[in-house]
């Protein structure tokens, strides 16, 4: 039985859950001496796997949310004076923008 419980542990040490779950299933299927010993570190291996999973997606789910807020924090936190210097920018920058392409442009892109 140590030999399935430790080659489990391995297996959970290296995040590959469903191997150490087979390995488990394997050592209790040949029913490995002490098996009472081995089906008690199954069933403590099937609690952690609970909690586990329980806590990934509890943190999904934070991470799902504080993603939804920082995309509206991101829309409504344009203030009113940047407001007001991007509209500046956009109305002085079209003219000079365009005056500075056509002179550099080549003949054929200018002429119409």
């Amino acid at each position: 039985a140590l030999f399935w419980i430790a080659w489990a542990w391995v297996a959970e040490t290296r995040a590959d859950y469903a191997f150490a779950e087979k390995v488990f299933m394997k050592g209790i299927q040949k029913e490995a001496v002490p098996l009472k010993i081995l089906k008690q570190r199954h069933k403590q291996f099937q609690r952690r796997m609970s909690r586990h999973w329980l806590n990934e997606s509890q943190k999904d789910s934070a991470e799902e949310e504080i993603e939804e807020n920082a995309g509206r924090s991101a829309l409504g936190g344009l203030s009113e004076k940047r407001v007001r210097r991007n509209d500046r920018r956009q109305n002085g920058n079209h003219s000079r923008n365009r005056s500075t392409f056509t002179s550099r442009a080549p003949n054929y892109i200018t002429s119409t």
